[in-house]
């Protein structure tokens, strides 16, 4: 976990908190999710104000599972 980008620790922490038997595949696209919200809300832009960024994006990652479980066949409800 050393290399990867910090919305990558945060979104696989939450995830494996979250979802731990979530598939690989499942798993793979909200880490695609993520990175194209993290692009869509730049953290540089919201540094200054950490705490209310983890709220943000504590919010948005069920969202994202949502989508990506609602995507067809392999869903896993969690």
């Amino acid at each position: 976990m050393e290399n990867m980008p910090c919305w990558r620790r945060e979104a696989t922490v939450w995830l494996d908190t979250t979802s731990p038997g979530l598939p690989a595949e499942k798993r793979e696209a909200f880490y695609e999710a993520v990175d194209r919200y993290y692009r869509q809300n730049p953290t540089a832009e919201r540094d200054a104000h950490f705490l209310s960024v983890l709220k943000e994006d504590h919010e948005a990652f069920p969202k994202i599972l949502r989508e990506i479980n609602a995507d067809g066949p392999g869903s896993s409800s969690s």
